[in-house]
C-alpha cells in the first residue's frame, strides 16, 4: 500500500528543520510500524495528493539552495528506504509550480540555460540514486539499522546491508552545517555517490563528512 505514514512523517522533519531520531528509525523500518516485510509497503515523498516538495519548501522561507538539499534529501530517503518507492512526476528535478485541479503540465523548461543548473543537478542526483537502487545489493534486503551514537541532535545515519555489501546514509535535517564522523561497517574503497568521488575509510572504520542544512550523502 501507499506509506502515507512515510510521506508525512518525512516531509514534516524536512520541512520543519527537526529531526525525532526514534521516530525517523520507526518510519524507516516497515516492520516497526505494522507491516509484515519491506515488500508490503510503497515509500514516497510526494504525490498528486499534496503540493510539491519544493514548492512547500519555498513557501516556508528556504532559499533555494537549501531547498534544493532539501528536494534532494527527500529524494535519497525515499530511494535508499526498504521496499518499492515512487517517484512523482518532476520531483526528479524539483517541479515546484502550484498543484491545480485539471492539468498539470511538467515544466521541462527548468531543465534548460544557466540559470536552472540547479534543476539539472538535482536530476543528476536522481539519477545516480535509481543506478545506486537498482545494482546494489543492499539496497535488495529489507534490513535498515539506524545508528544512534555520538551524532549531532539534528543528523541521522543508517545502514543498509545485504551480500557483505553496504549502503550508508547520513543527513542533516537542522538549519546549521555539520562536520559529522560516520561509521562505516567494512573497509576498501567506498564512493560518495551524490558528489561522485572515491574514498577510503580512515584506520579506525570511518569517514568525516561535512554537511550543509538540509543536506544529505550517499555512501556505497
Amino acid at each position: 500500500c501507499w506509506h502515507d505514514y512515510f510521506r508525512w512523517g518525512m516531509r514534516g522533519m524536512i520541512e520543519e528543520a527537526r529531526l525525532d531520531r526514534e521516530e525517523f528509525a520507526r518510519i524507516m523500518d516497515p516492520r516497526a510500524v505494522g507491516f509484515t516485510n519491506a515488500l508490503q509497503r510503497i515509500a514516497y515523498t510526494e504525490s498528486h495528493d499534496e503540493e510539491r516538495v519544493r514548492r512547500e519548501l519555498k513557501l516556508k522561507g528556504f532559499s533555494q539552495d537549501e531547498s534544493f538539499r532539501r528536494a534532494e534529501l527527500a529524494l535519497a530517503l525515499t530511494l535508499t528506504a526498504p521496499g518499492p518507492a515512487m517517484i512523482y512526476a518532476g520531483q526528479e528535478f524539483g517541479e515546484d509550480t502550484p498543484k491545480t485541479v485539471g492539468s498539470n503540465p511538467l515544466s521541462w523548461s527548468r531543465l534548460e540555460g544557466w540559470f536552472n543548473r540547479r534543476h539539472r543537478q538535482l536530476q543528476d542526483s536522481t539519477r545516480a540514486l535509481v543506478q545506486l537502487r537498482t545494482s546494489h545489493p543492499a539496497l535488495r534486503s529489507g534490513e535498515v539499522k539506524v545508528q544512534q551514537d555520538d551524532l549531532p541532535a539534528s543528523v541521522v545515519v543508517y545502514e543498509r546491508r545485504g551480500d557483505e555489501a553496504a549502503v550508508v546514509v547520513a543527513a542533516n535535517f537542522g538549519r546549521t552545517g555539520q562536520k559529522v564522523s560516520v561509521r562505516l561497517p567494512h573497509g576498501g574503497t567506498w564512493r560518495n555517490v551524490l558528489e561522485k568521488e572515491n574514498f577510503e575509510p580512515n584506520r579506525n572504520g570511518n569517514t568525516s563528512i561535512y554537511l550543509e542544512p538540509g543536506a544529505v550523502a550517499v555512501l556505497a
